[in-house]
Order: C-alpha cells, then structure tokens, then sequence
C-alpha cells in the first residue's frame, strides 16, 4: 500500500483541473440531448443572447411575497 498512486479520471496530465475532460464531452452530450428532446422547438418564442452575458425580460402582472402556511387536517393535530 506505500506504493498506492490516486488518479483523477477528468484530469489532464496533473493539471490543476480535475474535471477538464468532463466539462467538454459532458456539455456536448447535454446539449445534444435537449436539442433531440425538445418538444416546444419552433411552438414558442425563441430568444438568444449575443454579444452578452444576461438578458432583460419585461413583468407582466402583479407578485405579491408570502410565507407558505402547511395545512394540517384535524387528524394530524395532537
């Protein structure tokens, strides 16, 4: 057991980042998978950011903050 060596799977040639090889192949696979899945391409708006990081969306309506209040039958109260 001195001789024991630990290998990180996702990291190239002891790199700092460990999970290097995962972030590209697991990104690909992801967003390959929604784009075969997706049932509401082409049924609803579709908005794409360029040149950005965020995008501004306008409110429609009114919110109001509450807490959530559990309701508790008769049963369950000692």
């Amino acid at each position: 057991m001195a001789n024991a060596s630990l290998d990180r799977l996702g990291q190239i040639k002891g790199a700092n980042a460990v999970d290097a090889l995962f972030l590209k192949l697991g990104i690909s696979e992801l967003l390959s998978a929604f784009e075969r899945n997706c049932v509401f391409k082409g049924k609803v708006k579709e908005r794409s950011i360029s040149g950005g990081k965020s995008a501004a969306f306008p409110v429609s309506g009114r919110a109001a903050a509450a807490y959530h209040v559990p309701y508790l039958s008769r049963a369950f109260c000692w």
